[in-house]
């Protein structure tokens, strides 16, 4: 996933509220289905291309996920990363694992 990665880059394209689960995060449509942060829209993606090359029945597995607590500037605090890893423990939590759907 390019949680961090995506904001360190392009950090005008990608809102903080919504790589880090934040209820005020604005939605993004892409083809008719809405995403409310950036893990769901990116695991959406992985699932897009599997499925693109014949890979529908195979299954993702998240095994690593989190925020950088320091070395990126603003962006990376310990608090960032608090926030990030708790709005990830409970989107996990509600998760329905069929992005389409979220």
């Amino acid at each position: 996933m390019c949680t961090l990665l995506c904001l360190c880059i392009r950090p005008v394209s990608v809102h903080l509220d919504y790589a880090l689960f934040r209820p005020t995060a604005s939605v993004v449509e892409v083809a008719g289905l809405s995403y409310n942060n950036l893990f769901d829209v990116s695991l959406a993606a992985i699932y897009s291309a599997m499925e693109g090359v014949g890979g529908s029945t195979v299954h993702v597995v998240v095994s690593k996920s989190g925020w950088l607590s320091a070395g990126y500037g603003d962006m990376t605090t310990v608090a960032l990363a608090q926030e990030y890893n708790n709005g990830f423990d409970t989107a996990c939590a509600a998760y329905k694992w069929d992005t389409k759907e979220t």
